[in-house]
């Protein structure tokens, strides 16, 4: 498995980004997302470098997030509508309880993460 620095992997996943969406996107966002992704990939696996596959991986999730961010953000599930006068009613009990939505992208991640997780042992 080829692995980069974590500098590397962030200056990567900002490249991809930047390359698939066409559009420029708020550098310091951009770079705070591909910082957020690769440090949680690295502390949750234990690793001191990145796995090169999961560059790919972090673009799409990144691209999502702009994409959210640039769209006003994801909305919880709708529990009901109501037509005449107006009334939206979200599912609050089916919301994240993480708080944002990309800590909770995150953390249903974590079930991939596990070919690239590093045992520590107790010294």
């Amino acid at each position: 498995m080829q692995c980069v620095t974590a500098n590397e992997a962030v200056a990567l996943i900002i490249s991809n980004v930047q390359s698939i969406r066409g559009e420029p996107a708020e550098y310091a966002v951009l770079t705070m997302y591909a910082n957020k992704f690769v440090g949680f990939v690295l502390d949750y696996c234990n690793r001191e470098d990145f796995p090169e596959t999961l560059i790919y991986t972090a673009t799409d999730y990144i691209s999502q997030w702009l994409e959210d961010k640039a769209n006003g953000g994801r909305q919880g599930a709708l529990k009901s509508l109501e037509q005449n006068d107006t009334k939206f009613q979200f599912a609050v009990s089916d919301m994240t309880q993480l708080g944002s939505q990309i800590d909770a992208d995150l953390q249903s991640f974590t079930a991939h993460l596990a070919p690239y997780r590093k045992v520590r042992w107790p010294v």
